[in-house]
């Protein structure tokens, strides 16, 4: 069956090839298959006005930590919506290893942002959509030290080897978390992985890095990527529980085992595509192009 399919973003947003940014969504490399195969796939940027027709299909592609309610509410008009019941990836929801001032944890913690990616997409649509004197007071915020900040980027988290090292000033800041730091040694590197999912297709990818705080220096260290074979059912029950909780149709979800134990670190509804080739970017997407049918099929 040959249906429309609207990808939702933000009206300050990109959704383009990569040749014209510095990133590249893993979602257009799926929707590049879609056109392939006959649908129509229309880029919708903020919230069309009277006399818009929507599509049959809706997905919820806005690059933000918390998705801004209109967006979802236009997404359950559709037949099928994907990610319109996922409402947030901050790591106060995310994260189930998080760490307060009162518990008696003393081994390794990490200080990150709150917000998705250091706050970083905040920031994009700020820089985008806020006039001078609006991104001139941002400047000036992002020169704060580093634990009064309201966002901090993945290369300035601090891991502290006890919970009492972490500044008295990071509890008092609510845009940051302390989370238990975990990591996954083989063949000498640390190890992150990645559950890539649409609907009922997915597979795990790898990333092995000579630093422990993986996805933030993987432009500066050695870094190891494979993609494994596994199906959901291969997958640690914590992390598949965890993707049904946070109402997860598409995206990603960041975890590590460590002594056995899966620890969920990250979940994104915008994943980029960590591929380095075409190839191998259209390989990765054909693992879960099908995975829409599923979607489908439920909502009727």
């Amino acid at each position: 069956m040959i249906v429309q399919i609207d990808v939702l973003i933000g009206d300050w947003e990109r959704f383009e090839p990569a040749e014209s940014q510095d990133f590249h969504f893993a979602l257009m490399d799926v929707a590049d298959l879609w056109r392939e195969r006959g649908h129509e796939v229309r880029v919708v940027r903020g919230i069309p006005g009277a006399g818009w027709s929507p599509g049959d299909v809706c997905v919820v592609h806005v690059d933000l930590t918390r998705t801004p309610r209109a967006y979802l509410d236009l997404a359950a008009s559709y037949p099928t919506s994907v990610n319109a019941r996922f409402l947030d990836n901050s790591k106060r929801v995310v994260s189930r290893d998080l760490v307060t001032p009162g518990d008696a944890y003393e081994r390794p913690v990490i200080v990150k942002s709150d917000l998705n990616y250091g706050g970083s997409p905040e920031r994009v649509m700020e820089r985008r959509t806020s006039g001078p004197l609006a991104r001139q007071g941002a400047s000036l915020r992002r020169r704060l030290p580093w634990t009064l900040r309201s966002e901090i980027h993945p290369q300035d988290y601090r891991v502290y080897e006890r919970r009492a090292q972490v500044p008295r000033s990071v509890w008092w800041n609510r845009h940051l978390v302390v989370e238990r730091f975990f990591t996954e040694r083989a063949e000498g590197m640390y190890w992150l992985r990645s559950w890539v999912f649409l609907g009922d297709r997915g597979f795990v990818r790898y990333c092995g890095s000579d630093h422990p705080v993986i996805k933030a220096y993987a432009g500066r260290v050695r870094v190891r990527r494979v993609v494994g074979d596994e199906s959901p059912s291969d997958l640690p029950d914590l992390v598949r529980t965890r993707r049904a909780e946070l109402q997860m149709d598409y995206g990603k979800i960041d975890f590590i085992v460590h002594e056995g134990q899966a620890h969920v670190i990250d979940a994104n509804r915008t994943p980029n595509s960590r591929a380095t080739t075409p190839e191998a970017k259209r390989s990765e997407a054909m693992r879960i192009v099908d995975g829409l049918d599923a979607l489908m099929a439920a909502a009727v």
